[in-house]
């Protein structure tokens, strides 16, 4: 995994297309931009994100890491069942969005 750099900053909003929130970050990350830094903005509703369908995968796979029965811990067993996935990867891995 890359690491971030120090000059990185992501908003991330929930809230409407240009609501209070958004102008909120984007005035935020606009003065971060000022100062040199890459900045992302990530607007949830966006994507696609269900609910925990509680199956305890995750759950048990940190008790088997912690027991040393497992290397790893992998997080959700259905990692296509919704755009989490592809959050963390915008928010590690995208450089710079600029803001409009």
């Amino acid at each position: 995994m890359r690491r971030r750099k120090q000059n990185e900053s992501n908003g991330i909003v929930a809230g409407r297309h240009n609501g209070n929130s958004e102008i909120l970050v984007k005035e935020a990350l606009s003065a971060c931009e000022a100062e040199g830094a890459e900045c992302t903005l990530i607007n949830l509703i966006d994507y696609n994100i269900l609910p925990c369908t509680g199956c305890e995968f995750c759950t048990m796979r940190m008790g088997d890491v912690g027991m040393g029965k497992a290397d790893t811990y992998e997080g959700c067993v259905l990692k296509n069942k919704d755009d989490m996935g592809l959050i963390k990867f915008v928010s590690n891995h995208t450089g710079s969005q600029r803001l409009n």
